[in-house]
């Protein structure tokens, strides 16, 4: 073989190394992992650490990392056999995200930690060990650091004329918060509140949660504790009940991964509850037959609460009006000062026509605002409150005239 062959060989093995994973160390014959528990005061572990005997699965999230910051664990594990006389272990820790080499006690530093947790020592009582770990040193020590990593423990069990064992201990350290939810217009009802969002992109995550928060005054991120909270719930919607009608409410939400983790609230939204029923019982004293909509002068007009315009004035009123403060003043007032005229157009049939002539301009305003932009939906929903206003004129006069 020439040396320009040689050389070319070298490399390619070198390359076939790199890319071939080296074996791994055999695991820990009969090992048994005996559970965790917390060292210090308020350190009572969440179950989600897999804190009981058997538990293969260990998961720190940011609450975690927030609560037990100050305390140690203690990992208890053991043999379910005996091991030949002079047999010794050590332990190692990783950095998040690192690993370390686990088939000699001494190889130290890159991804692994400088300092080795537990020296060389003998195994002296196999049924039964224990050692600690500072909980920092699991998370990394900053508990807004946005990361999901993985901290190795390794147990590494060296046996008189065998290689060395090793089992891993792997702590699953999620400290990533998921994405806020977009909160959407809340509907609002008599003493009642729908708030509603748009789910998180998350795949089909099927484990995302929500946790709806609500209060008499604004609030934060940072001052969302002084609002209520109900959750986590799954679904997009939740209905808030036995709230004061005509009183401002502020309305936010957030989202909750699988390992419990909470995201920032989402935008901070208001809605205020309407007193419907007496104006509903006032329409139908009035004669008004059709169910629910409170669309009282076009039902009136039209003859149906279905027909195509009162449910284009429905629409521009729900996507429209009740979006802001103003709008929502109006729908106030319409729903106090309508159901009279409402019964007064339903038993006068040149009412009727009058009525439909004058709201034509209304809806065909509506049906554009509905298609166009906010802006322009802003100026159609000035021009429908005057000619609603000017129409409550024509059917009073009409109305006073002998």
């Amino acid at each position: 073989m020439n040396q320009k062959t040689t050389t070319w060989f070298l490399l390619a093995f070198s390359l076939l190394a790199l890319v071939v994973p080296a074996p791994a160390v055999a695991a820990i014959s009969a090992f048994k992992f005996l559970g965790i528990e917390g060292i210090g005061s308020s350190c009572a572990m969440n179950s989600r650490l897999g804190i009981a005997s058997g538990f293969t699965e260990h998961v720190i999230n940011i609450q975690d990392c927030v609560d037990y910051t100050a305390c140690d664990i203690e990992v208890r594990w053991g043999l379910d056999r005996t091991p030949a006389t002079g047999t010794t272990y050590a332990i190692k820790v990783s950095l998040p995200g690192g690993a370390c080499v686990d088939n000699d006690f001494t190889t130290l530093g890159g991804t692994c930690m400088e300092e080795i947790l537990v020296d060389e020592k003998t195994l002296s009582s196999p049924n039964y060990m224990t050692f600690s770990v500072p909980f920092d040193v699991l998370t990394g020590g900053d508990c807004q650091a946005g990361t999901s990593k993985s901290t190795k423990i390794y147990i590494i069990v060296k046996e008189p004329g065998l290689d060395p064992t090793a089992e891993v201990l792997m702590f699953d350290v999620d400290l990533s918060r998921p994405p806020a939810p977009e909160i959407q217009e809340p509907v609002e009802g008599d003493s009642n509140i729908t708030v509603k969002w748009t789910a998180i992109d998350e795949s089909d995550d099927s484990t995302t949660q929500y946790n709806v928060y609500w209060s008499e005054a604004t609030f934060s991120n940072s001052s969302k504790s002084s609002a209520t909270v109900v959750g986590p719930m799954s679904g997009t919607s939740y209905q808030i009940k036995d709230l004061e009608n005509d009183k401002e409410y502020f309305f936010a939400v957030s989202s909750i991964d699988e390992n419990d983790n909470e995201s920032v609230i989402s935008a901070v939204t208001s809605g205020m509850p309407i007193d419907v029923s007496d104006f509903w019982e006032m329409y139908r004293s009035s004669g008004g037959q059709d169910d629910g909509g409170f669309c009282f002068l076009a039902t009136a007009a039209w003859g149906s609460y279905m027909a195509p315009q009162v449910m284009t004035l429905r629409a521009f009123r729900d996507s429209v009006l009740l979006t802001s403060a103003p709008g929502r003043a109006f729908v106030s007032f319409y729903y106090k000062v309508s159901p009279p005229l409402a019964g007064l157009i339903s038993d006068s049939p040149l009412l009727r026509s009058v009525s439909r002539l004058a709201l034509m301009p209304a809806v065909i305003l509506a049906r554009i605002a509905l298609a166009t932009s906010l802006w322009f939906a802003v100026f159609s929903g000035v021009a429908l409150v005057a000619l609603t206003v000017l129409f409550f004129g024509v059917a009073i006069r009409t109305r006073r005239r002998p």
